[in-house]
This record gives C-alpha cells, sequence and structure tokens, in this order.
C-alpha cells in the first residue's frame, strides 16, 4: 500500500510538469506572436533611415518666419551646425558614456542588461531613478518620433535602433546624437552650446566643461547654468563622479575637478530672444507637416514691429522695476481681434528660462475672470445700472472679502465692475448660476478645467493660461464674434508646395450687439476711474466725455476697455485689455506660486499694458 501511494504522487508530479511545460511552450508561442505582430504593426510607415541619413545635411531643418516672412528661427541641424567625432575631446566622449549609455559600444541598439538593471534600481527606489534606452533609441526618438510616452512610441523607438546600429557606426550615431540633441536656452546641437555656454569649439572643451554640457542633456532647462548655475554645477560633479566610478578618472582628479569654479559665458540678456518664447511652441507643433527628408518654412502671425515693440518695451520696463518685480516673471501676448497672435513673450529672459509661461502656465485668473460673470449677468437682463448691495456675504461657510476690506454698501453693476467687488461678484454669480458662468467662460474659449460646482470661481479660483484668457477678452473686440487663436498663416515644403494654408473660421456670433456694448461699457469704466486707471493713455484722450469709450489718434477712433486681475496673496497678477484690434494680456507671477511684491494686477500689469499699447498706437 505504501508504495503504490508514492507511485501515484510521483505520476502526479510528472502530470504537473508536463502540464507546465506544455502550456509554457502555448504561452511563449502566443507571446511571440503577439511581439512580432507589434513588431510589424508600428513597422508600418515608419522613415526609410538609409535614405534619409545618408549623410548628415539630409536632416530636417523647420524654418519659423514672421508674417512678414523674415526669419525668426531655423530648428534643425543646418549645414555649419555639425561637427564630426575626430573634433569630440575624449572626456566629452567619457562622460556621455558614463552618465547617458556605458554600453554604447557593446549593445545593438537596445541594452538589455542596461534595461534589467534600470529596473531593479528603478523598482528598489520606489520611482524612476534611471532610464534603460541607450544613445541610439534616444536618436532614434528626436531625429524620427514625437514625444508622446505611448507604448507604440516605444516599440518603433527599438525597431529604429536596431536599424541605425545596421546602418552607422557607433561613431556616427553618437555624433548624430550630440549634433541633434537640446541644450537648453535655445540650443540644438553640441556646436552651438559649446559656443553659446563657454564661447568656445567643443574640441576646446576642458573636462567640467564637458561635463555640464553632458549634464544639460537630462534636463535642459533645469540643469541650464544660465537658469539654476548651482543645479549645473551640482549636476556636472555627479557626472565627474560617475567618470570616476567607471575608471575614467581617479578619485583624487575628480575631486580636484569638482571644487573647480565654472564660468559660463552665456548668461547676458538678450532680449531680441524673446521671439524664441513663440518660435519654440510654433516648432512644437509642426512636426506633423514634416514628410520624409523635406524641410518646411512655416509663415507666421508674429508680426515683426509689434514683437519688436514687445521686446523693447519689456526689456526697459524690467530695468526700470528691477526692485519691485525681484524675481517675478513677466508673460506678454499681443493678438488681433480674430486670434493672430502678433507678439508674445513668455518671460524676462529666455537665455534663463525657456519655459513660455503665456501657453504652458496655467495660474489662477483672480478678478480678470469676472468678465464671465458680469457678462453671464447681461444675458439674463441684468442691466448694467441695476443696484446691488456691496456688503459682506456668506455663501455657505465661504466669506469673500473685498480688496482691503472696503465696501461700499449701494452701487450699480458698472461701478463694482469698475472697482472689481468681490462681493457683489459673487452674488451676481449665485443669482446667475455657477454652472451658467462656466458656460459663459466655455462660449469664450476658456478651455482649462473649471469646477462648475464651486462658488469660489466668481472671484478667479479657476488656472488658465494667458493665451485662452486673452483671447476670450478679444471676443468683445470681435463685435461679439469668437476669437480662437492662431498663429500660422501658411506652410510650404523645401519645393515651395504650399501644406497648410489658415481658412477663415466663419463661426456665427456668440455675444449679441446690445451686451458686447454693455461689457465694453464696464471695461471702459475700469480703465476710465476704476482698478486699471494706470492703463489709462491720457496724451491720446480726446476730450472728456464721461462714459466714451473712445479715444482719437488724428483721425482714427479707438474703442479701449480692459481688466484687473489679483489672485490670493498677491500670486498672479493680471490686465487684459483692448485698444481697436489689438487685444493685449499681461500676467506677472513666481513661477514657484510664492507670493509677489505686493503686486496687483492694477499696478505694474496695467503699466505695462498702458506703455505697450501707447507704442503700438502711435
Amino acid at each position: 500500500m505504501v508504495k503504490q501511494r508514492k507511485r501515484r504522487v510521483k505520476n502526479n508530479r510528472r502530470t504537473f510538469l508536463g502540464f507546465l511545460l506544455k502550456y509554457s511552450i502555448v504561452v511563449g508561442l502566443w507571446g511571440a506572436t503577439l511581439a512580432a505582430f507589434m513588431i510589424l504593426y508600428y513597422s508600418i510607415g515608419l522613415p526609410k533611415i538609409d535614405s534619409l541619413l545618408q549623410n548628415e545635411k539630409t536632416i530636417n531643418n523647420i524654418e519659423i518666419q514672421y508674417s512678414n516672412q523674415k526669419l525668426i528661427r531655423k530648428y534643425g541641424a543646418t549645414d555649419d551646425n555639425f561637427i564630426i567625432y575626430s573634433e569630440l575631446p575624449v572626456h566629452l566622449i567619457e562622460a556621455l558614456l558614463s552618465t547617458e549609455d556605458r554600453r554604447f559600444f557593446e549593445h545593438n541598439g537596445i541594452d538589455f542588461i542596461g534595461i534589467i538593471r534600470a529596473m531593479y534600481i528603478n523598482t528598489k527606489a520606489g520611482y524612476i531613478k534611471q532610464g534603460g534606452s541607450t544613445l541610439t533609441q534616444q536618436l532614434a526618438k528626436i531625429m524620427f518620433l514625437g514625444r508622446e510616452k505611448t507604448i507604440k512610441r516605444k516599440v518603433q523607438e527599438a525597431i529604429l535602433a536596431l536599424k541605425l546600429e545596421r546602418i552607422f557606426s557607433k561613431e556616427q550615431i553618437m555624433t548624430f546624437y550630440l549634433n541633434k540633441a537640446y541644450y537648453g536656452a535655445g540650443k540644438y546641437g553640441i556646436k552651438n552650446a559649446s559656443q553659446f555656454y563657454f564661447d568656445k569649439s567643443v574640441s576646446k572643451l576642458n573636462l567640467e566643461e564637458s561635463a555640464m554640457i553632458v549634464g544639460l542633456l537630462k534636463a535642459p532647462t533645469t540643469y541650464s547654468p544660465t537658469n539654476n548655475p548651482k543645479l549645473a554645477k551640482q549636476r556636472a560633479n555627479q557626472i565627474i563622479a560617475n567618470m570616476a566610478h567607471f575608471g575614467f578618472l581617479d578619485e583624487d582628479e575628480a575631486k580636484g575637478v569638482m571644487a573647480n569654479d565654472l564660468y559660463v559665458y552665456g548668461n547676458t540678456f538678450n532680449k531680441k530672444n524673446q521671439s524664441f518664447y513663440f518660435s519654440d511652441w510654433v516648432e512644437s507643433q509642426t512636426y506633423d507637416f514634416i514628410n520624409k527628408n523635406k524641410n518646411i518654412s512655416v509663415v507666421t502671425t508674429l508680426d515683426l514691429q509689434i514683437q519688436n515693440i514687445a521686446e523693447d518695451v519689456i526689456y526697459n520696463f524690467v530695468q526700470t522695476n528691477k526692485e519691485r518685480l525681484g524675481e517675478s516673471q513677466i508673460a506678454l501676448v499681443a493678438i488681433s481681434k480674430d486670434g493672430a497672435i502678433l507678439a508674445m513673450s513668455g518671460g524676462k529672459n529666455y537665455d534663463k528660462s525657456t519655459f513660455n509661461r503665456s501657453v504652458h502656465a496655467y495660474r489662477q485668473a483672480g478678478s480678470a475672470f469676472k468678465l464671465f460673470v458680469y457678462l453671464t449677468a447681461l444675458q439674463k437682463n441684468i442691466n448694467i445700472n441695476d443696484i446691488f448691495i456691496d456688503e459682506p456675504i456668506a455663501v455657505g461657510d465661504w466669506y469673500p472679502e473685498n480688496y482691503g476690506g472696503q465696501y461700499y454698501g449701494e452701487v450699480t453693476m458698472k461701478d463694482s465692475f469698475a472697482k472689481s467687488l468681490n462681493s457683489v461678484a459673487v452674488q451676481i454669480s449665485e443669482i446667475c448660476g455657477v454652472k451658467d458662468v462656466v458656460k459663459t467662460a466655455r462660449r469664450l474659449g476658456i478651455m482649462s478645467k473649471i469646477d462648475e460646482y464651486d462658488p469660489t470661481i466668481a472671484l478667479g479660483s479657476t488656472q488658465v493660461n494667458l493665451l485662452e484668457l486673452t483671447s476670450a477678452y478679444a471676443t468683445l473686440a470681435n463685435e461679439g464674434y469668437p476669437s480662437i487663436p492662431y498663429f500660422i498663416n501658411k506652410i510650404k515644403d523645401e519645393y515651395g508646395n504650399t501644406l497648410y494654408t489658415r481658412q477663415s473660421s466663419g463661426l456665427s456670433r456668440i455675444v449679441s450687439k446690445k451686451n458686447v456694448k454693455d461689457m465694453r461699457e464696464m471695461l471702459f469704466a475700469v480703465i476710465e476711474d476704476g482698478t486699471g486707471k494706470n492703463a489709462k493713455i491720457d496724451k491720446l484722450m480726446y476730450g472728456n466725455v464721461k462714459g466714451n469709450s473712445r479715444f482719437l489718434v488724428g483721425k482714427k477712433k479707438y474703442s479701449i476697455g480692459g481688466k484687473t486681475g489679483t489672485s490670493q496673496n498677491y500670486q498672479d497678477a493680471w490686465f487684459i485689455g483692448y485698444a481697436n484690434d489689438l487685444v493685449v494680456g499681461i500676467w506677472i507671477g513666481n513661477d514657484d506660486n510664492t507670493p509677489t511684491n505686493g503686486i496687483v494686477g492694477g499696478s505694474l500689469p496695467a503699466k505695462l499694458w498702458k506703455e505697450f499699447v501707447e507704442k503700438v498706437v502711435e
């Protein structure tokens, strides 16, 4: 009996192992089939690398132009941007290998050992501490693929990496990568970066400089020495430590180099680089128009004359108000009434920070959001001369207060808007309904997330970007027709073929004539004797007609209006306004959301708006 039981156990074990082996083979076959199908599917439409990279000068270029077709900036690898492998200092190559891809000369484009190592390190750390992409994969990404993080893109990246390795030598791949990579401050290609940061050729870079250049590859804006000198030095020191760890330097030499100061040449302010905020943004939107090895030229809406005025005014304004501004940033957008972007600045100094605050910074709108509250009231037949009681109120357990704690008692709706009284704005929002206020904002082009159940949106708790808020105000300058921002007039390929031409939106009116007239009157009152008095252009005012929202320059009549906005704790200051067809938005604030030096929308933003508009009108 005992022997039979042992035989049964042994037979069961064989049966289980056979079952496991059988289904492992089945799963493996299905997995291999699925993988093969994915590779085949994702290979469809990929570029032909051998024709696209047969020599270094065939890499795509995107030329961004002003509306008059003068050049703003060219992106890509122009002929004189390239260096060859023999120009690379040995310590630059060693810094790159020790930090970005230490097995570069050993793998075939995909480093499975590196992937396993990265997975182990990331699992142990609990976050993504190290990537597994090789230099070849990174080259494939920046040259042929978009920036999205998807499974499709990763598979295509791997396929292209394997192809690159079959066609090109390791030296060529490394050179392609360094020639194409972005190094911060708007500099593409290591030749441009070396010249900008250190005023020297690549071959002359010393060890510390090479380490800093390589350090930029991970996060160009974060580790830019013109933006964050301390972080740039820390990153360079980490790379030098990596070089010592992998035997490229001895420990004493590494410590000596890390103790050295790093002089950076490219710390000067170039006001003309302000237009690069715009061109960088446009460049990021045009990759769908690249076809194989065709270069493209993009004729944008940016007006050279108006952009130059913006750059001059911002530069002088920053110099005049240095102490008050402190570390606060400035963003400016000027658009035509139908939405064409005429001028843009995304910060005080492009060379120190390339982050475009006009389109990528989402900040609380403050009282500038009241446009949608009061327009909703007009749509519900509330008259601008209707009386409201400005007094302390409560909405549930929320007690909104007026700026400075002052209350005026009986006021008209028009006066409450001009004085930006929070109490009345909340009352109107509650009467009209928060959901209807949100509908108005959406109809005028606010695409950012808005909580339709939050009563605090009446006072601008919603986060928006400068461009969308400015285009919403442009609807009133556009006689109630929607103003949808656009920035490209035409795109052509290198043979002169037109790839894209902008067509008129042809959209219907979204705000009635009467409501446009009433809203304009309230917006003028803000400038005439409200919170936006600093935006009044006195020398251009004709006569002194109370409530007249027009001024004359020569024989031309101008209609003006605007609104101030200040978020909680002085974190954001806005002024959005128009003068006839020109609509201009100004934002001032700190990138880290800390309070400004007490800056409100009616102070520096209104003054900057006046200076800029005055110059353009003249």
